[in-house]
């Protein structure tokens, strides 16, 4: 088995001493202006040792990568994006940035350089719960009448889609707020009775909530 391996190699070995004779010759022959030039860099690259060539393939064959502009990391380019502004920022940050406009309006869509970041090129950053609280939070910026639940301990956004004759249904607490006051959705009919000053009264007191 030993003799067969050796063979092998002896053959392969050959082969290679061939080829570099066949490119040797074409180097030398192809400008005679610049033949011992390229000679000799062909000479060093096949008389490297086969670390260094292996470590050099290794170089060339290494992922590109680019510098994060908020935390100046070096990520591979594909797990960045490009803005518009032709910043990058990498997942983690990007992430940071989308979480803290969808917690605070003023910063709403995200921006670099004061230009908007488009949806479309968040979106593949993005799993479908986060995209989907994205578009809503677009409704509610564009939104002139905004309401909000008045269960104070939910005030989620409640769009246009989710209000019916004046009272909104939250689909986060399940209650009804009234789209005129805005207040429990119970005061529609007082609305619709004409008792608005006993209305403003009774809101200031604690009542009755019939989604318990």
């Amino acid at each position: 088995m030993e003799r067969e391996r050796l063979c092998t190699q002896l053959l392969v070995n050959i082969e290679e001493y061939k080829q570099w004779l066949e490119t040797l010759s074409t180097v030398i022959k192809a400008d005679t202006s610049g033949s011992m030039a390229e000679v000799e860099r062909f000479l060093e690259a096949r008389t490297a040792p086969r670390g260094k060539q292996a470590s050099a393939a290794a170089a060339s064959k290494a992922p590109e990568t680019a510098e994060c502009t908020a935390c100046t990391d070096r990520v591979r380019l594909p797990e960045t994006l490009q803005t518009p502004c032709l910043h990058r920022y990498c997942r983690s940050c990007l992430g940071k940035m989308i979480g803290d406009s969808l917690k605070d309006l003023s910063l709403f869509p995200p921006r670099c350089c004061r230009a908007e970041i488009p949806l479309d090129l968040l979106r593949p950053y993005l799993d479908l719960t986060i995209i989907r609280k994205f578009e809503t939070r677009a409704v509610e910026i564009n939104d002139r009448n905004r309401l909000y639940c008045y269960n104070v301990q939910c005030a989620s956004y409640l769009p246009p889609s989710d209000r019916r004759d004046n009272v909104a249904l939250c689909t986060n607490c399940w209650r009804e707020t009234c789209a005129l006051c805005p207040s429990h959705g119970w005061f529609k009919r007082v609305h619709q009775l004409g008792y608005q000053d006993e209305m403003e009264e009774l809101s200031e007191l604690p009542l009755y909530d019939r989604t318990n």
